[in-house]
Formats: C-alpha cells, sequence, structure tokens
C-alpha cells in the first residue's frame, strides 16, 4: 500500500531489485516512485561509502604498482553485507582495474619468458661451432620457446627464431652421424663371431667413426674397446684370407699325392708366417680350413712312409 515501509533486499542485474514489506516480499522493475523509497541501514550506508571512497582512489592509468590498493578495495568490498555492497555504485571501475592487473601481470610474464629465450638463444649465437655438446642448450632454447604463449612468443624475432632454428640443423646432422656408427655396431655379431663377410662393414664402421667428433665418439661408441677388438678381429681376417685361398687350391685328401707334397709345404710354411709372433696373434683362429692342411699332411707322411 501507499506509504508502506520498503526495504530493497537484494539488486538483480536485470535492473529488477527484490524487496521487502509489511506484506512480505516481492520483485519490481522500478523503484524510484515515492511510495517505494528504500530504508537504509546507517551503518550498511557508511560501509558502502568507505568502498566507494577506495575505488575511487583508485587512478585512471592502473599500473602493476596499483595492485595492491585493487586488492585492498576488493576485500574490503567483500566484507559488506548483501545490503551495503547494492550501495557500491562505483563497483565497475574496480573490476576494470582488476582486469587492467591481470592483463599487466600476463603481460610481465609474457615478457620475462620471451627474454629468457632470448638470452638462451643468444648464447647459441655466441658459439663458434655447433657441436653434440651444445644439444642440451639448444634443446633447452626449444623447450623455453615452446611454453611461450602466443603472444610472447610473437616478442622472439623471425631472425633471431632463425638462430635456434639453424642449430638445431646441425645438431640433427650430428646426431644422425652418431646414429649410423650406432646402428652399424648393433648389425653386427660380437667381435668373436665376425668373419670375412663382416670385414666391408667393419671397415666403413671404422671409417664413419674416425670422421666424428670427440664428443660425438663418447656417444656412438662410449667404450672404444668395442671398436678396437672388431678392428683387431678384421686385421686377423684379412690376413687369414690368403692362407684360407691357398689350402682351398690344394688337393683334396681323397685325391693327394706324393707329388703334392713340395705344395703342402709351401702353403704351410705360409700359414706358420702368417700365424707366429705376438703381432700375429689370434690369425689361427680365422684359418677357417686348417683342418684340411692338417688331414693333408698326414696322408702325404702315410704315403712316405708306405714307400
Amino acid at each position: 500500500n501507499k506509504g508502506d515501509k520498503v526495504t530493497i533486499v537484494q539488486t538483480l542485474s536485470n535492473g529488477w531489485v527484490k524487496i521487502e514489506y509489511k506484506g512480505g516480499f516481492g520483485y519490481v522493475s522500478n523503484v524510484k516512485g515515492a511510495y517505494l523509497q528504500p530504508v537504509v541501514n546507517s551503518q550498511d550506508k557508511e560501509n558502502a561509502d568507505k568502498v566507494i571512497s577506495l575505488i575511487n582512489s583508485l587512478g585512471s592509468n592502473i599500473t602493476l604498482a596499483d595492485k595492491a590498493d585493487i586488492v585492498k578495495a576488493r576485500e574490503a568490498y567483500n566484507t559488506l553485507s548483501e545490503k551495503a555492497k547494492a550501495l557500491v555504485t562505483n563497483l565497475n571501475k574496480l573490476t576494470d582495474a582488476e582486469k587492467t592487473i591481470a592483463e599487466l601481470e600476463k603481460d610481465k610474464i609474457d615478457t620475462e619468458s620471451s627474454q629468457e629465450v632470448l638470452t638462451i638463444i643468444e648464447d647459441i649465437k655466441a658459439l663458434n661451432n655447433i657441436s653434440i655438446k651444445d644439444r642440451d642448450l639448444i634443446v633447452r632454447a626449444r623447450t623455453a620457446y615452446n611454453r611461450l604463449s602466443p603472444e610472447a612468443k610473437a616478442m622472439v624475432a623471425p631472425e633471431i627464431l632463425a638462430i635456434l632454428e639453424g642449430a638445431e640443423e646441425k645438431i640433427t646432422k650430428l646426431e644422425v652421424e652418431v646414429d649410423k656408427v650406432k646402428d652399424m655396431v648393433t648389425a653386427l655379431p660380437s667381435p668373436d663371431m665376425v668373419n670375412i663377410e663382416h670385414v666391408d662393414t667393419i671397415n666403413a664402421l671404422s671409417t664413419a667413426y674416425n670422421r666424428l667428433t670427440p664428443e660425438q665418439k663418447k656417444l656412438a661408441i662410449p667404450d672404444e674397446m668395442v671398436l678396437m677388438e672388431y678392428e683387431f678381429a678384421c686385421d686377423r681376417i684379412e690376413k687369414a684370407q690368403p692362407i684360407i685361398e691357398m689350402i682351398n687350391k690344394l688337393p683334396e685328401v681323397d685325391a693327394v699325392k706324393i707329388s703334392h707334397k713340395a705344395e703342402i709345404q709351401k702353403v704351410r710354411k705360409a700359414y706358420d708366417n702368417a700365424t707366429k709372433g705376438s703381432v700375429n696373434a689370434g690369425v689361427d683362429k680365422y684359418v677357417t680350413n686348417y683342418k684340411k692342411l692338417q688331414d693333408l699332411e698326414k696322408v702325404i707322411a702315410e704315403l712316405e712312409k708306405n714307400n
């Protein structure tokens, strides 16, 4: 009824307000009429005015230095009662200031993180020659760059990013060279199981390995003794091969005659020369048809005995 005392208990976002009056509660969209003048608690008004004053004290040009004042204003607003909050007429200024602070903080993070990437790339640029030992630095630069926001990535100029990309290409090439040697080692049997069929691979392995830098060599074959064992076996195989061929040219055991004695003795001498001394240690292991020579010598001995 006209003249009833009315209290606004909640202001809604759509412009309506919830009111309390003698008969109960209701919602209206126009509270300007004299018969709906709200009854305001004096303490609520005093508290709301203090918050309004805090918000008004915020400058128009917000910087990160204003963050503490903005947080203070927000905390003060949050402590208000719902009725007092409805009396704060400049809340939009506070929320706008908070948005500005959030944007400024993001810009600060973007700037600092992009600067970290720029610093690492400068370190890469200062390198005289990219080597495999620089891989961790280059990976760190790429990882840091990939973590940047789109805005922060835009702070890294294309010509600066090109330095990183160029270093990555060089590292990839060095890694491919290392992997090639690793794969060659993996494809070989153990050094004590290699034979003439593996000689070309071992020679190619030695050539590829010797082209590597010291840092690459450590990654490709951590234990250099492994390569030395392959090279040792390869040397013995190559020394044994002429003897194998000489033995193969001798007649078979069931066809040997006393007239073959000189030829067999010649092969025996060649075998002894090829296998004697420390420099030729292990060659005998790779003379795979040595038993044929021994068998022929036994037959010749028997033929001489029977004559």
